[in-house]
């Protein structure tokens, strides 16, 4: 222990001895000048430090303290504290500092050269400088807008040939890209001989964790480089979350680059999501690079590269994919709520993020804007600065819509050229109530004048509010200091009834609505009628006036002129001066005023009206006369009363009826909104039918609609025709009246209620055969528009008897009808090929609009089908009957006859007849038999002995026909021949066979022909007798054929030559039915008298019947009894 106090007390005491050596030196040596000029100066001359300023101070020996240096050109030290090491006088070229403590500097990067001297500087002679310590406090490195802060730090030294540079201990902070670094315990090492500079450091950035350890070997970096759970808030606009990158820096000092990975925590750009995860990155000083991102928005996603510029202005270039992409997540400015997917490019600048400058590319671009599909979609702009340069804009929209345009655009002006094909309206007029597709092509301008709009359009199945509708519009049109537009249309309907079939008109109207003209218009409402309505009107203080205006409505070739010679409006206030309308000896003018309300109104009207022009013109009935005149009564109080008067008014309905009404006479007076119909008053044959109610009109909002009204009367004699004809075109009433109570009233629906009795009525039935019923009387109800009638009476030639009952469902709105008739004894003429006698049940009623039904069955008792069967059934020449469906039922069991040039056959028809009113065609089902009769074939009558023919129940099939028949020639002996038919009714096959088998069929044939067979005739002379067979022949029908159509006798047949055979012959037969169940016949030979035939037939019923009669041949009476059952199956 003492040993250590005497060791310790004898360094002290030398350590003390030096000191006091040192301070004797110093202050009488003047070692603190000699330091200054000949050491400490030259060095920091060398060094870039000015010291014509500085305030040195000696605080110890070998001790000083400086203020105020100058580093380069700006750089500004505030404090210097060194020590001099004692070696420093044993050094003749350099300096060695025991300590150097730099205090509250400001240096800039362009005056600290002395890091990156050239090699020939280094070479030069130079002090050499050691520091064994080197603290650094509160100094400030700036680089551009970038700066390093070193709060504290530890540093050893060499400065010379041999540079060595060592930091410990470094804290402070730094900026870089806008975000600040913490800086805790940095290392900084710098070996000249090696060229080798390393560096660590931990610390903060943006409330992240930052590592950084790197080296620089000759000129090249190697260094890694960590930043976690970095708060990105700030970095960009928009740019939210927190991240971090790992990778490394290589490269050079002056072309360093960062490789390695991003992460990304709940990061949002804007409304976007970056996708959590890593991403490629790579940084150098002009850019920083990103790979693979993968981002989110609501439904979409976004991934692809981008490259940014670190430049003053930054350079942006990227290239992503996005698929069901909102934009309007991304940018709130952007109006359109999107999903799309497609590619898009940027290539450009931006300073900071802000203002982005360059070219964008979006490619095949598809999905949804708003509801609209979007597909093959292209957009090429390039921004500059408020300035947008559209190049290309386009893409397909809906089913078949296509946009594109281009033109320039900044945020108050714009010019485009625009280009649409089958656009939806909705997207250009985002309101509900319009529809349609747009066409378009022409230029949109805005710029320090206004805005212009030049171009044509085509709108196809244009639609307002489903109420409204064209088949196309087709307008020109140019909006600049005026508006005005070429305008046509086709195809005009309001709820869903054409209106007008096209229009057309030029519109011009100042840009303030001030004036507004419509000329060389021509609006097509039908084919026949056609209008002009050209107008100017002028717009001062919100009031619209037009002066006097003249217009021509053409129908029919005929030249009707209308217009007024004022007119005013202005919101609720509308007054009319003198509109007229005139057409020959036609006038009407009336003047009307409307001040808001129908207290302050009022209503005047005269004129004369021709309805034999008006009838003229528009075809109402097929015949129309009298005059209507009108008139304005003034009365001493209360408003004014409008009377209409005709002495004679004659309306025809159809060719079968003429409506007649005299003295007729009508008045009325509106009372505020109450029009009240005085009288209504007007004969029919002799009677006096009245009429009167009140009309309720709008008030408020409305005025103009008509709230409700109520007509009540008794009528005395009414036309007939009213209640049926204009139901339906298949009945029409030709003649007669009805009568009763009456009221008819509207509360938003119209309703008629009625009690009629009908009297004296005649109508026709043009789909059973126009029958012709007349005489019928009887009652029907109308209740709330429905018409029922009970049972009306009704009588049909001189027997026929009719009864009749059945409903129009809504007289007024639902013309839908069910009408059954039942008739007994009735003659029906001209149904098809068929008229006669018959009874029946037929149901006649509507199906759906404009179309009619009728069924039911019909037992015939006489008749006559008379036709040739190539017009009967041959399918080009089938009769027409339009709109109406048939299916009836139609039997007899005899005394119908078939009739034309090769048949007269009794039938018994069991079959339906029908229309079809898709194809208009006629056809049937069942079957026809044959009952008696005959049938020629080669100009011979045969007797039908058989025969059925057969219906398919299509119009495109023809009817099947399996008939026998036969005959008797004299040639030696009687022989019997028969024939066979069988096939289709127009082209049938036949073959002949007799009881001679002897005889082939040309011997038949020639037998039928020339009363010999074929073996018989070689060198005789036959033409001229078949010739004068022939001739017979069309003398007999010249003769009987009057014969034949009357009602005397119901069958005849005549064949025989008696002009120019040797033995002339005549056969004739003659039938006639005594009652409907006997018929009676007979037959003879007249010019030899030698056969004669009587016969009987007695009808039980349609199955069984019985025949007997007598037969004189050659003076011999033979007689017989025949039962013929048949069967109907």
């Amino acid at each position: 222990m003492k040993q250590f106090i005497l060791s310790v007390t004898k360094d002290v005491l030398i350590t003390l001895g030096i000191l006091f050596f040192l301070f004797v030196f110093v202050s009488y040596a003047r070692v603190d000048d000699y330091l200054l000029k000949h050491t400490l100066a030259p060095v920091m001359e060398q060094y870039g430090l000015s010291t014509e300023t500085v305030e040195f101070a000696y605080v110890f020996p070998l001790r000083f303290k400086a203020r105020g240096l100058m580093l380069g050109e700006r750089s500004f030290i505030k404090e210097i504290d060194l020590i001099i090491s004692p070696m420093t006088f044993f050094k003749r070229d350099g300096l060695s500092l025991l300590s150097l403590k730099i205090s509250d500097a400001i240096l800039y990067e362009e005056d600290l050269s002395f890091f990156v001297r050239e090699e020939d500087e280094r070479e030069k002679k130079q002090k050499k400088l050691d520091i064994y310590s080197l603290r650094l406090e509160n100094i400030y490195v700036s680089r551009q807008d970038h700066y390093l802060k070193v709060e504290n730090a530890v540093l050893s030294a060499k400065l010379g040939e041999r540079m060595f540079i060592s930091f410990r201990n470094i804290a402070g902070h730094m900026s870089y890209f806008n975000s600040r670094f913490l800086i805790e315990n940095g290392q900084f090492s710098q070996t000249e001989k090696k060229a080798d500079y390393t560096l660590a450091f931990r610390g903060l950035f943006n409330e992240g964790q930052a590592f950084f350890d790197g080296r620089i070997k000759s000129g090249n970096i190697i260094s890694s480089l960590s930043l976690e759970n970095v708060d990105l808030t700030g970095i960009m606009p928009g740019l939210t979350g927190r991240g971090g990158v790992q990778g490394e820096i290589k490269g050079s000092l002056k072309k360093p680059f960062f490789t390695g990975k991003a992460y990304f925590e709940d990061v949002h750009l804007g409304r976007a999501t970056v996708q959590n995860g890593q991403y490629g990155i790579r940084i150098t000083p002009e850019k920083i690079s990103l790979s693979q991102i993968y981002a989110t928005t609501g439904e979409g996603t976004l991934t692809g590269n981008l490259n940014v510029s670190l430049k003053a202005r930054m350079g942006i270039d990227g290239d992503f994919q996005f698929n069901q992409l909102d934009f309007s997540e991304i940018s709130s400015n952007f109006p359109l709520k999107t999903k799309l997917s497609g590619n898009i490019s940027l290539n450009g600048k931006s300073d900071r993020f802000k203002d982005f400058n360059g070219t964008v590319k979006l490619k095949q671009l598809n999905g949804l804007v708003e509801d609209e599909k979007i597909d093959h979609g292209e957009v090429v702009f390039v921004k500059d600065r408020a300035h947008f340069r559209i190049e290309k804009a386009s893409a397909d929209i809906g089913r078949e819509g296509h946009i594109s345009l281009k033109g320039d655009y900044t945020r108050k002006f714009y010019n485009f050229d625009v280009e649409m094909k089958s656009v939806s309206l909705k997207r250009i007029f985002p309101r509900k109530q319009w529809g349609g597709a747009v066409h378009f092509k022409g230029a949109v301008n805005k710029d320090e004048t206004g805005f212009s709009f030049m171009g044509y359009s085509t709108i196809d199945d244009l639609d307002y509010m489903e109420r409204f509708k064209a088949e196309s519009v087709n307008f020109f049109i140019s909006v600049d200091e005026r508006i005005t537009a070429n305008i046509y249309y086709s195809g005009l309907y309001y709820n869903d009834r054409k209106v007008s079939l096209s229009g057309k008109g030029d519109i011009d109207i100042d840009r303030k609505w001030e004036v507004f003209c419509l000329k060389n218009s021509n609006i097509v409402l039908t084919k026949d009628i056609s209008a002009a309505v050209d107008v100017t009107a002028r717009r001062e203080k919100g009031k619209w006036t037009a002066a006097s205006t003249k217009n021509i409505v053409e129908i029919r070739g005929q030249k009707v002129e209308y217009g007024f010679d004022s007119l005013s409006a202005e919101k609720m206030f509308w007054d009319v001066k003198s509109f007229f309308v005139r057409h020959r000896s036609s006038r009407t003018e009336f003047s009307f005023t409307f001040d808001r309300s129908w207290e302050n109104s009022s209503l005047g009207i005269k004129g004369l009206i021709d309805l034999a022009e008006v009838n003229e013109l528009f075809r109402l009935v097929p015949q129309m006369k009298g005059a209507v005149l009108f008139s304005t009564e003034k009365k001493e109080k209360g408003p004014s009363e409008i009377q209409i008067s005709s002495d004679t008014v004659e309306l025809q309905l159809s060719d079968f009826e003429t409506m007649s009404y005299d003295d007729f006479f009508a008045r009325w007076q509106l009372i505020k909104n109450e029009l009240h119909l005085k009288e209504i008053r007007f004969d029919v044959a002799g009677k006096t039918n009245r009429l009167s109610g009140d009309f309720y009109l709008g008030t408020d909002k409305n005025p103009f609609t008509l709230n409700s009204f109520d007509v009540r009367g008794d009528l005395e004699r009414v036309h007939s025709a009213l209640l049926v004809n204009f139901a339906t075109p298949d009945v029409s009433v030709t003649s007669g009246f009805f009568s009763g109570p009456v009221r008819f009233w509207y509360d938003g629906r119209f309703h008629l209620d009625a009690d009629v009795s009908l009297d004296a009525t005649q109508l026709i039935i043009f789909g059973l055969g126009d029958a012709f019923v007349h005489n019928i009387r009887g009652e029907a109800q109308v209740r709330d528009n429905r018409i029922i009638i009970d049972t009306f009476h009704g009588e049909v030639g001189e027997r026929g008897k009719v009864f009749f009952k059945g409903t129009i469902n809504d007289f007024i709105y639902d013309l839908m009808f069910d009408f059954r008739a039942r008739f007994r004894d009735t003659m029906i003429n001209n149904l098809w090929y068929f008229s006669g006698t018959g009874e029946g049940d037929i149901r006649l009623q509507s199906i759906e609009k404009g179309y009619t039904s009728m069924t039911g069955d019909i037992v015939v008792q006489n008749g006559l089908v008379s036709g040739d069967f190539s017009e009967m059934f041959a399918l080009r020449d089938v009769k027409e009957v339009k709109g109406m469906d048939m299916n009836v039922h139609i039997s007899a069991a005899n005394n119908v006859w078939l009739r034309n040039n090769f048949t007269n056959i009794e039938i018994a028809p069991d079959f339906y007849y029908k229309r079809e009113r898709k194809t208009d065609k006629v056809f049937f089902s069942g079957s026809i038999e044959a009952v008696k009769g005959t049938v020629k074939f080669i100009n011979v009558p045969f007797n039908i002995t058989e025969g059925t023919v057969s219906f398919s129940n299509s119009p495109e099939v023809l009817p099947a026909i399996d008939a026998k028949a036969e005959t008797t020639v004299f040639y030696k002996q009687r022989i019997r021949i028969e024939l066979n038919i069988s096939g289709d009714i127009l082209n049938p096959n036949v073959s002949l066979s007799a009881d001679d088998p002897t005889l082939t069929e040309a011997d038949i044939i020639s037998l039928l022909t020339f009363s010999r067979p074929a073996y018989d005739m070689a060198g005789e002379d036959v033409f001229a007798q078949k010739i004068g067979e022939f001739a017979t022949d069309y003398l007999q029908q010249m003769l009987f054929s009057p014969l034949r159509r009357s009602q005397w006798i119901d069958n005849i047949s005549v064949r025989g030559n008696f002009l120019t055979a040797e033995d002339p012959y005549l056969d004739l037969q003659i039938g006639k039915y005594i009652r409907q169940d006997l018929y009676l016949s007979y037959q003879d030979d007249v010019f030899s008298g030698d056969t004669r035939r009587f016969d009987f037939i007695y009808y039980f019923n349609k199955n069984l019947s019985l025949q007997t009669g007598a037969a004189e041949q050659e003076g011999d009476f033979k007689y017989n009894i025949d039962f013929k059952i048949r069967f109907k199956y």
